[in-house]
Parts: structure tokens; sequence; C-alpha cells
């Protein structure tokens, strides 16, 4: 295998429905519906992934809406989009421009996020990550 087809084999697409036995990973893939506002989200409850495999996996984020998040273990956190510099350290973010897919690897349970409006964020797991 060629470099550029291992690096294609390491990327999957969403994996659909809700049967865990169609693959041992269960489902692959959920929609989150945001307001507008600061949110969290726990994504290991039923209601998304129903587990924390997706801790430790890249995950593939799209937003119909321009996105201000970041991942955490601590459910109380709040996105500000505007804090800077030593103001409000712990609520800075990063942003994702509406309809730009992002992979990365989760730094926490929770998902929080701010959109520009209400609107929907869709993150799928996209592959497994080895750990020496």
């Amino acid at each position: 295998m060629s470099g550029k087809e291992q690096m294609a084999a390491d990327l999957r697409g969403p994996f659909g429905g809700t049967d865990a036995t169609a693959d041992s990973r269960g489902t692959q893939i959920t929609a989150v519906a945001t307001s507008g506002s600061a949110q969290s989200f726990d994504l290991s409850s039923a209601t998304y992934f129903g587990g924390t495999r997706y801790q430790g996996d890249f995950v593939r984020i799209i937003s119909n809406q321009t996105l201000f998040y970041f991942w955490s273990e601590q459910a109380s956190e709040t996105v500000d989009e505007t804090a800077t510099a030593a103001t409000n350290r712990a609520r800075q973010c990063d942003m994702l421009p509406a309809n730009t897919p992002r992979e990365e690897i989760p730094a926490g349970r929770y998902f929080h996020a701010k959109t520009a409006a209400a609107g929907t964020v869709r993150i799928s797991i996209t592959n497994s990550v080895t750990r020496n």
C-alpha cells in the first residue's frame, strides 16, 4: 500500500444507525442542536455517542454556523468568544468557520460550544488512535 492509500485507509466515513451489533463500535455520528448561546454537551450520554469511545478517536466536526468551542472534563465550563489574554482564560475558545470540517482528538468528555445562530454541529468518529 502506498502512503496515500494508507492515509485514506485511516479515515473512515461516519457509521450511521443505532444498532451496535452492526459495527462493534456502535453509533459513529451524532448531531448536536445549538441555540446560538453558550452550551455544554456530555457527548458520552445516550443522547449522543452513548459512551466515551469518541475520546480516544479522531472526530470530524462540522457546523452549519460559525462555531466557537473547546473540550473539557468539567460540565460547568462556558465558552466566551470575546475572552482574550488574561481575561476569563478558562473561557477562551477556538473558532471553526461555518461549513468547514475539522478533524481532531477530543481533549475532554464535554463539548462546550457557542454558534453564531441556532444550528447543528455534526460530530463523527473517523478513525481509531493507536497509542503506544
